[in-house]
């Protein structure tokens, strides 16, 4: 009697032997140093595809919990390689169908998980899944757009075109009960987001539901980030922004819900800028008499090339309550 092998998400039967095929093997391991893909392939393959510039495309998925959103899916199918990209199908409503694009750095991943599926099932969250592997050009991740749903029937496009340029979008495309909208700048699409998600956003008699275009999740790499503990009770984010002026995101969270004390987390743009600020510590910041420490995440078992490879977000099932590491 077979027994089923757990990895992250996914439940997978172990395949039965091939006699056909008695060489051919398939094993998950760690993603390797450059982060391509961790679905087992021999030498030889590995040299035969560096060869060949074959067909791009995705892994195209039936089946999905429809609980499911953009990053739920990202993170099942992350033991297999890195997600570059998801596009989860949507009713008009915005609520998820169950059917999702998936897009891999490398093509073959995709074509070796449709594979692995004709002999032994894959199952997410216990949902029997169907995936195909869908030759098609790629598609663009774009930071800058997010999609809107749930848009009362008959709405003007004027009205919602006014709607969102309010909050900086630059165009507006309406189809129906659904609509694209792009801005500038990402900043502005994840602070529009941020709004939305502890704000919701009314038109007419519809609460509108939103998603990013294949952007399944905002994060940064652990290196970009450095925490400071024991914030004094005058800290504020301005305060911090005055003495951290090349910080790209500052956030400032409660340390427990019965304890008044805070932490901050500053991002900054690189991994330079994060040294610099280590560097304060020979001159260390004030706010008042209170002397700022500046940390890390690094240190001796966290290298800076793991620290790349780990992402810090906030849930997005959890807004305004801390950001989370996701391995």
């Amino acid at each position: 009697m077979s027994s089923n092998v757990r990895i992250g998400k996914l439940t997978k039967t172990p395949p039965p032997k091939l006699s056909a095929q008695p060489h051919e093997e398939y094993s998950l391991a760690e993603v390797d140093e450059d982060d391509e893909y961790a679905a087992s392939i021999s030498e030889s393959e590995a040299e035969e595809q560096a060869s060949n510039n074959g067909p791009f495309g995705m892994l195209y998925v039936i089946g999905l919990p429809t609980s499911f959103c953009e990053e739920d899916v990202a993170d099942a199918f992350a033991p297999f390689a890195k997600v570059d990209g998801v596009w989860l199908e949507r009713s008009d409503s915005g609520e998820p169908k169950g059917a999702a694009a998936i897009m891999f750095k490398r093509t073959e991943v995709a074509q070796r998980i449709e594979r692995m599926s004709t002999f032994t099932p894959i199952k997410v969250h216990g949902s029997p899944i169907s995936p195909y592997f869908v030759e098609c050009p790629p598609r663009e991740v774009n930071g800058k757009v997010l999609k809107v749903y749930n848009l009362p029937e008959g709405a003007a496009a004027q009205e919602v075109r006014e709607l969102f340029e309010a909050h900086g979008a630059i165009t507006t495309r309406l189809v129906g009960t659904r609509a694209s909208i792009r801005f500038t700048y990402e900043e502005e699409c994840e602070n529009f987001w941020d709004m939305c998600v502890s704000d919701p956003v009314v038109l007419g008699d519809k609460t509108l539901r939103f998603a990013r275009d294949g952007w399944f999740t905002r994060s940064s790499a652990l290196k970009n980030w450095v925490y400071i503990m024991d914030l004094p009770p005058t800290a504020t984010v301005p305060k911090l922004e005055s003495i951290f002026s090349e910080a790209s995101e500052i956030r400032i969270y409660p340390l427990d819900k019965n304890d008044s004390s805070r932490y901050a987390l500053i991002r900054f743009r690189s991994y330079e800028l994060v040294l610099k600020a280590l560097n304060m510590r020979g001159m260390p910041p004030m706010i008042g008499n209170h002397r700022l420490e500046v940390s890390s995440f690094m240190g001796r078992f966290i290298s800076p090339l793991k620290a790349a490879r780990i992402l810090i977000r906030e849930s997005p099932h959890r807004p305004g309550q801390g950001p989370e590491i996701r391995l």
